[in-house]
């Protein structure tokens, strides 16, 4: 169980760790930021950025293409107020360092899935970004962050986050 963000190194030991349980099924919610009808929006356990978090979907499923049209709706809406609470912690501005624009990616899941050993479960990588081009260089030190910085303003000064 994680209760913070950790190396990205730490990444494919934790997988092992897991066995054949889908690390999203089974994952703890101390990373949670919130919770949804149909997703969990939360930090990611390894991040590739600071502030790198996740949209996973509650059912487990693997391709965007099995999104329910109720699933699909409600992520839409999800979206929009992730990035507004981005924009409103000041993560992602014209003067951040972290980014100027956020970033919303998910990969595409195949039937070689299991030999590569990443998680088989339908989930939006969301982080801040710089300029027009993508960038794979990871932040070794993405996991050192103030995890309440993206909470809303009423439950910042409610929550209490080591």
């Amino acid at each position: 169980m994680l209760d913070k963000p950790l190396p990205r190194s730490a990444y494919k030991q934790h997988l092992e760790h897991l066995g054949d349980a889908c690390a999203f099924c089974s994952r703890a919610d101390a990373l949670g930021i919130e919770e949804y009808e149909n997703w969990v929006w939360a930090y990611s356990a390894f991040p590739y950025r600071k502030y790198h978090t996740l949209l996973i979907s509650k059912r487990h499923i693997v391709q965007f293409s099995e999104l329910s049209a109720k699933e699909l709706e409600e992520l839409t809406r999800i979206t929009k107020g992730i990035t507004q609470l981005y924009k409103d912690a000041e993560i992602v501005s014209k003067t951040s360092t972290l980014g100027d624009q956020l970033f919303f990616s998910w990969r595409m899941r195949d039937e070689l899935e299991g030999e590569k050993k990443a998680v088989s479960h339908f989930h939006l990588h969301i982080y801040p970004e710089i300029g027009k081009e993508i960038s794979i260089v990871l932040d070794q030190e993405a996991w050192d962050i103030d995890m309440a910085r993206l909470l809303p303003k009423k439950e910042q000064e409610t929550r209490v986050v080591d």
